[in-house]
């Protein structure tokens, strides 16, 4: 088995100091070829698997050929328990060319052929509870997919070595009364803590039960050692409008009103740590939320996160990664993701990646974003590579506190020397 081993590396200039960060980055390396076929099944997200008796529930199946050969005749059989019964299904990868076949409890898809690396496909399957099935029972629900080609086992590091071993999933169904159950948390969404810098707090609101919350008020505390900015909100599923808290010093408050099941959406909170905070303080953000309505009192309905404030110097890392299978002379894409975790910004950033022998450099596309409370304003191909044999470079320049997408999409070809099955 050969494995391919390229470095990279990020230097930091910063004032007369040069701090480097070195990463190993494992390229996927020649395999077999032939299918590798997987299917996962789970809950609509954001919501658990549970339903109250009569209701509708959703699923996603998630599809994937993770091996270098096409996967031919592929089958997906999804076998539903006692108690749930087919209604429709939409998917990404043939909508209604695919075939699909109901025969009592057992949905049949016809996928035909399905090409190597194909990755995050997905079905979508919406079943209803039968309205006499017991609270409490638990309904198990299995899934398969197969195909007339002969599969391999495509992670080249498992000792497992079953190429069949992901061709099945499981998951249970609690049948729950008809009663709603509110679930609040939060975290640090984007932005660095660190004295006088800004970050951004999120909470995420959701009825996980089955039956509407009335009344339904959120409130969020903040740290001492914070200053609110500003807020927003994104509630698709009740209103397009932002919803506006009222703010009391640390203490934010939104009435929401009634709350229907499966209704779910997101908080904005902008803060800014005090100049004069001291490194190690631990930041402390309180989510709670109520209603008027009994609740079935299975999730949280309080959230309490913690942060730690960092110093105000740059703290760089790299991830590396690519995704799937490669055959000789074939090119693939990988991806560099750079960030700055510190609380000081990083000036004279520099990327160096050198590739090993087998694997030449074909081009390169990158994306840059700057303002951590606004990582969807990006620019791209703001960096362009020099390139000396086997090591390519990227001048980065400054990378600001907090900052987490700066990215390099980069294409390379695999050498036909390499031999399948080395």
């Amino acid at each position: 088995m050969i494995r391919l081993i390229g470095s990279v590396c990020v230097a930091l200039v910063f004032g007369i100091s040069l701090f480097v960060l070195l990463g190993d980055a494992r390229a996927a390396p020649a395999v077999e070829v032939g299918p590798d076929l997987t299917v996962y099944k789970y809950a609509a997200w954001p919501y658990r698997p549970q339903a109250a008796p009569g209701d509708l529930i959703g699923f996603e199946i998630l599809v994937e050929n993770l091996g270098a050969g096409n996967g031919q005749n592929v089958l997906i059989t999804d076998t539903l328990p006692a108690f749930l019964t087919y209604e429709d299904s939409q998917n990404s990868l043939c909508n209604a060319a695919c075939p699909v076949t109901v025969n009592g409890q057992q949905i049949v898809w016809h996928l035909g052929n399905l090409p190597a690396d194909t990755r995050y496909q997905y079905i979508s399957l919406q079943a209803r509870v039968s309205s006499t099935v017991s609270v409490g029972t638990l309904l198990t629900n299995t899934i398969e997919i197969g195909g007339a080609s002969a599969e391999i086992d495509s992670d080249p590091f498992d000792e497992n070595d079953d190429p069949h071993a992901n061709n099945r999933s499981s998951l249970e169904v609690t049948i729950i009364p008809h009663a709603p159950d509110l679930e609040v948390t939060n975290d640090l969404r984007s932005g660095v803590v660190a004295p006088g810098e800004r970050f951004r707090y999120g909470i995420f609101l959701v009825n996980q039960g089955a039956a509407v919350a009335e009344d339904v008020i959120l409130t969020d505390t903040l740290p001492l050692s914070v200053t609110y900015l500003a807020h927003s909100s994104y509630f698709p599923v009740i209103d397009p409008r932002p919803f506006t808290p009222t703010v009391d010093g640390q203490t934010l408050v939104w009435h929401i009103g009634d709350l229907p099941k499966d209704w779910w959406g997101s908080f904005y909170v902008d803060v800014q740590v005090d100049s004069q905070a001291a490194v190690g303080e631990i930041l402390y953000n309180e989510s709670s939320v109520s209603t008027s309505s009994a609740e079935l009192d299975r999730y949280a309905n309080q959230f309490i996160s913690q942060y730690e404030l960092v110093s105000n110097v740059p703290n760089l890392g790299v991830l590396k990664y690519s995704n799937g299978q490669r055959t000789p002379g074939s090119q693939f894409v990988y991806f560099i993701q750079l960030s700055n975790n510190g609380g000081g910004s990083a000036t004279g950033v520099r990327i160096t990646d050198t590739f090993p022998a087998e694997l030449r450099f074909v081009s390169a596309t990158s994306q840059s974003c700057l303002d951590p409370l606004a990582p969807e304003i990006c620019q791209t191909d703001t960096f362009t590579p020099t390139i000396n044999g086997q090591q390519v470079a990227w001048e980065i320049g400054t990378v600001p506190p907090g900052v987490q997408e700066n990215r390099i999409v980069a294409t390379v070809e695999l050498s036909n020397a390499l031999v399948p099955g080395d």
